[in-house]
């Protein structure tokens, strides 16, 4: 997730500048879309960066759950 999250930050960030440099000699349409797609991007990238803390911290609460459940079931066998 933190590639991605750094991907679709370089994307949005070269998205704007092109926006910025060649996107201001084309159609109003065509600048609107390319800025959009740069904010959509960068959009992305901010979820993608949120999600990565709660993901690993799921990931480390199931891992110590389940943990927890093996040594519960090797007690009671033992």
């Amino acid at each position: 997730m933190a590639i991605g999250a750094f991907a679709f930050f370089i994307f949005g960030i070269s998205l704007i500048w092109d926006t910025l440099t060649v996107g201001l000699t084309t159609s109003i349409p065509a600048f609107l879309f390319t800025l959009g797609l740069s904010v959509l991007a960068l959009g992305l990238s901010g979820i993608f960066y949120a999600g990565i803390s709660p993901v690993t911290q799921f990931g480390k609460a199931g891992f110590v759950k389940l943990a927890q459940l093996f040594a519960k079931k090797g007690a009671r066998h033992g």
